[in-house]
């Protein structure tokens, strides 16, 4: 970053008004902390004709980030639009749809993708978060599912198909699949604490109160109003 001023001072008068530069410009001023001139300016490389995959993937992920959601729908349908063989696009169409609040729209285009791109780790992944935040359990876990038949060593989706067994209230496999999770990844707070209240739920105090002390010990600080109400005595 500190380099960029003599470049920019030395690329400016060759390339000004193209949009290239301007994009470029965009991510410095992004990377400089204004992200409100860095939208505008790469806003501007697109209006005036840079047609980048990662031009508009970067101006979406900023636009998320900015939580306009909104923008991030339209700028997701045009790049989709104009690079359809990008499928990045689809699912950040589907993400900012979500974020947006439709989540209906965002369940159809979830689908549309997993029809097209059905072991897609991302698009899952997405497709599960999705399904579960719309209320349709049983879709959501077989998106889970399958991540975990394809992608075993990825703790992470372990996490999100016990927190849909917590909605569900199927506390003893929201429990074995936080177990698995953190023998993947030993040590996450957050975990820890989720696994310690389904543990609450079916009654094996002890386990819970074991396993609050120990998201505590990493970092949850949440885990110390559980410790005070269930575990001292």
């Amino acid at each position: 970053l500190d380099e960029l001023p003599g470049l920019e001072n030395r690329l400016i008068p060759l390339y000004k008004g193209e949009p290239q530069l301007q994009y470029l410009e965009g991510l410095v001023m992004i990377a400089g902390g204004d992200n409100k001139a860095g939208l505008e300016k790469i806003r501007e490389s697109l209006n005036n004709g840079y047609q980048n995959p990662a031009s508009y993937l970067k101006f979406i992920d900023v636009l998320i980030t900015d939580r306009r959601y909104a923008e991030a729908v339209n700028v997701s349908e045009r790049a989709n639009d104009l690079f359809p063989s990008e499928p990045e696009f689809m699912l950040k169409l589907a993400e900012s749809n979500r974020l947006l609040g439709d989540r209906d729209g965002a369940a159809r285009i979830a689908k549309s993708f997993l029809d097209l791109y059905p072991e897609s780790e991302k698009g899952l992944s997405l497709a599960g978060k999705i399904f579960s935040e719309s209320g349709s359990y049983s879709d959501a876990l077989e998106c889970f599912s399958k991540s975990i038949e394809l992608y075993p060593g990825n703790a992470d989706h372990y996490v999100d198909r016990a927190d849909v067994y917590s909605l569900t209230k199927t506390w003893q496999y929201a429990v074995s699949d936080y177990s698995m999770a953190l023998d993947l990844k030993p040590g996450d707070p957050d975990v820890y604490y989720r696994k310690g209240s389904a543990l609450l739920k079916t009654g094996r105090l002890d386990d819970a109160c074991r396993d609050f002390r120990m998201a505590l010990k990493y970092g949850n600080k949440k885990a110390s109003s559980e410790i005070n109400k269930h575990c001292i005595r």
